[in-house]
């Protein structure tokens, strides 16, 4: 398995849009962001969750494997997205948090299984990207894959797109997170991109 590896600092606001609020956010984006066709921006990606079970005492590993539906010549993405720290975040405008990727062959999925990472979940990802310098902001509807592997019929889990606004650096700066947090004012009041405790979005679904 080729891979080409890259560890980053990744700055982040998330939000969401309801689908009738869909037109109003891409027409404000295409204002803002550099010019694309509406073919060059769509995407359609498909993401595998897998987890390597800790032994006693040791933390679990997540690692996710995407790949393109649009474009299924392009190579495989494995990432690493790390926890953003809240109690260090509450003075910041945005949340970071580490993030490696890395470009792979195709039999990505089976040399995670032979090193011992088993399946977790999957799903797709469906919508549009736009690109303004360093800052990339993607609008994905996200779809449930019913049976495992297939991608041909999946099933919307919601009537809303969650919206979110990054830019990723290799060192840690203040006004990269200033940047962002400035650019995303811009999308109000269509869209209110702010910073997201998932630790209590994991506590309410487990619930």
């Amino acid at each position: 398995m080729s891979a080409v590896r890259s560890q980053h600092i990744e700055y982040f606001l998330q939000g969401s849009v309801e689908d009738s609020s869909l037109g109003s956010l891409r027409h404000r984006l295409k204002g803002l962001c550099e010019p694309c066709t509406a073919s060059h921006n769509k995407f359609a990606d498909h993401e595998i969750v897998y987890v390597l079970k800790p032994y006693q005492g040791a933390t679990a590993v997540t690692l996710r494997a995407r790949c393109s539906l649009d474009a299924p010549g392009m190579p495989w993405q494995l990432r690493y997205v790390g926890e953003a720290d809240q109690f260090s975040e509450k003075s910041k405008n945005v949340m970071t948090r580490t993030c490696v990727e890395v470009m792979t062959s195709d039999n990505l999925t089976t040399f995670l299984e032979e090193l011992g990472f088993g399946f977790e979940s999957e799903y797709i990802a469906k919508g549009y990207y736009f690109k303004k310098g360093d800052i990339r902001v993607t609008i994905s509807k996200i779809h449930r894959v019913s049976t495992r592997g297939d991608t041909e019929h999946p099933e919307a889990i919601s009537s809303s797109y969650l919206v979110e606004a990054s830019v990723i650096s290799s060192v840690q700066q203040n006004s990269v997170g200033d940047e962002l947090k400035a650019f995303t004012d811009n999308l109000k009041p269509v869209v209110l991109l702010e910073k997201v405790d998932h630790r209590k979005i994991y506590s309410s679904g487990n619930k």
